[in-house]
């Protein structure tokens, strides 16, 4: 399982199901708050791209 701070420009994951590959990456430090992950993600099937925004520490359904 990949927590969304693992998610670097390059990294192919699944979410759902589906094979990503982030094409942006974008982390936004909120102090004690945690951090917040935006990340554009290519879908490899269809050629789709989706934003998608993570909570920094959340494991969420991300797969290696």
């Amino acid at each position: 399982m990949y927590q969304p701070t693992d998610l670097k420009k390059g990294v192919v994951c699944q979410i759902d199901g589906k094979p990503y590959r982030v094409v942006e990456y974008g982390q936004k430090v909120m102090g004690r708050g945690g951090s917040i992950v935006n990340v554009k993600l290519k879908n490899l099937i269809d050629g789709s791209v989706i934003p998608k925004t993570f909570k920094g520490k959340s494991e969420s359904k991300l797969r290696k």
